[in-house]
């Protein structure tokens, strides 16, 4: 038997789902059970109920149901079943009704019974719907920008630095450009005397061409070498603190060069490919072409958004707000963990509060749950379609939370396929987007879009 049938209701049972939608958002389904479906669950609701309770003269479990049902009142297996049939018997509906509830339902139960069935009256708040303007006139280009060997170089370079070796300075080797210098620093007190604590430190002067600041005052030091400097190498990060006067004594304890490898042909086979250097830099263009179109794509889908956004009108009820700004709160919560800082510790270090972060993100969640809806208003007026595939996919990539509940789940199915949709919608809109910029351009009308 699968869960359905062990918490709900069998494949031999019927029901019938009748859908009335109210101004406000407001939908009501009338849902109604045969006796089938009530007979299975006062059965379910018996088997379970059994174990919990203690009939005098029986093992617990082991007492005959009349029994049961006369100790404890039918009453008790009668709100039990209503348990169990509802929520499921709610979720099924939901779906049938293609709806999304924003919250669970007002329930109110019409007829329950052995014999009679079961028939409910649930009222729920569900997703509005956007009205749209001339929304396939948008129109925006996807405009790349061209590659050039500028940034081919700097690819270039970044390769080299990867594979750089370092080697010792040699004997009389003086701190400069192209060294990295290992540093023993000690505090100097009023008095000139450097302290006996030391910090280590390195100064990476490897892509330096000109030393500036405290950093000159180490210019043509020597392993050994001990120099009295400004305040600046005591900060550990290239910012003054303390006193002007305020002076730290350097000793340099190593000195080594960092070495580029040469480009050419043996430097690009060794990365594995077996090409030439040309090869490796017509490579490295096709890398920066592709990231540049796929930068002008974004560009162009957030220029569609906005412009979609410009002309939807939607009201947007208070709980889809709420749920959405719990999500975004919870995803900035998981963002933070993930690199070990709690959410109270970012808040305590920027003074903020969880309502100052709610305030934040109120805005950003607005504007994504416009646009969510503004899509799908797009998907229902092409009329396009979730296949059996794009449901599948999604219901892998989005698994509910364990645990969750069927009331919970209730129009789970609406909206995997509304992520499906809006999803497409994008698609749609950035190619029509697309082809209605290029005909301007060829009209001679220049961008000018909705």
């Amino acid at each position: 038997m699968d869960e359905q049938s062990e918490r709900g209701f069998s494949g031999e049972s019927a029901m019938k789902v009748s859908v009335e939608r109210l101004p406000g958002n407001q939908a009501v389904l009338e849902v109604d059970l045969d006796a089938v479906a009530v007979g299975e669950a006062m059965q379910r609701a018996f088997a379970k109920l059994v174990k919990t309770i203690n009939v005098p003269g029986f093992r617990r479990g082991k007492a005959p149901r009349q029994l049961f049902e006369r100790y404890v009142g039918k009453q008790m297996l009668y709100d039990e079943a209503v348990e169990q049939l509802a929520p499921v018997s709610y979720a099924r509906a939901v779906d049938e009704a293609d709806l999304e509830p924003l919250e669970q339902p007002e329930v109110d139960i019409l007829e329950f019974g052995e014999g009679q069935g079961f028939k409910y009256r649930a009222t729920v708040l569900v997703k509005p719907e956007a009205k749209l303007n001339d929304y396939r006139s948008i129109a925006v280009p996807v405009e790349p920008v061209p590659v050039t060997e500028e940034a081919v170089q700097e690819l270039v370079a970044g390769l080299l630095e990867n594979q750089a070796f370092l080697e010792p300075a040699g004997a009389g080797a003086e701190l400069g450009p192209g060294m990295l210098a290992t540093l023993e620093v000690r505090k100097v007190d009023s008095q000139g005397a450097a302290g006996p604590e030391a910090e280590q430190h390195t100064l990476d002067l490897s892509g330096t061409q000109v030393l500036e600041g405290e950093q000159a005052q180490l210019a043509g030091a020597r392993v050994g070498e001990t120099r009295i400097i400004g305040a600046r190498m005591a900060a550990g990060d290239g910012e003054t603190s303390g006193s002007t006067d305020q002076q730290w004594a350097v000793t340099v304890t190593g000195l080594v060069r960092k070495r580029l490898p040469e480009f050419n042909d043996e430097f690009a086979g060794s990365l594995g490919r077996d090409e030439t250097a040309e090869e490796l830099l017509e490579r490295l263009r096709e890398r920066l072409r592709l990231l540049s179109e796929e930068r002008a794509r974004h560009s162009q889908l957030d220029q569609v958004a906005e412009r979609l956004l410009a002309q939807t009108e939607v009201d947007i009820p208070e709980v889809m707000v709420e749920n959405r700004l719990g999500s975004a709160i919870r995803e900035y919560r998981s963002t933070l963990e993930a690199q070990g800082i709690s959410l109270e510790r970012d808040l305590a270090s920027t003074g903020r509060s969880i309502a100052d972060l709610a305030g934040e993100l109120l805005l950003p969640v607005r504007r994504a749950i416009k646009l969510d809806l503004a899509l799908e208003a797009v998907a229902r007026a092409e009329g396009l379609q979730a296949t059996g595939e794009d449901m599948e996919q999604a219901a892998r990539r989005f698994a509910p939370a364990a645990g969750s509940s069927p009331w919970a789940e209730a129009g789970r199915r609406a909206w995997l396929r509304n992520t499906v949709l809006r999803r497409k919608a994008m698609h749609l809109l950035s190619r029509l987007a697309e082809e209605n910029a290029a005909r301007k351009e060829v009209a001679g009308e220049g961008e000018d879009a909705i």
